[in-house]
């Protein structure tokens, strides 16, 4: 089909590091929009996953499981022989 250096395949299409560039948006053309926009949608990612941890850590009913998650832990670290 195509071997590590070709840029074509037997049907056309570009593959090899030329296309994988692109794709993962590293393509010069663009310069350094695309890591502003890709850090800009990681900052907003990271924001969304705090906000939904702390509603989700608010709720009486995970902070009860979660000190039960704790009390076993504690438990066999405390049995577990030294």
């Amino acid at each position: 089909m195509f071997s590590a250096g070709d840029r074509t395949g037997r049907d056309g299409v570009t593959r090899g590091p030329a296309l994988v560039s692109t794709v993962i948006g590293k393509d010069p053309s663009v310069g350094g929009t695309m890591s502003v926009v890709r850090g800009l949608v990681k900052s907003a990612v990271a924001v969304k996953i705090a906000q939904v941890a702390q509603r989700e850590l608010s709720k009486p009913e995970n902070q009860r499981k979660i000190k039960e998650g704790l009390r076993k832990v504690q438990d066999k670290v405390r049995r577990s022989p030294a």
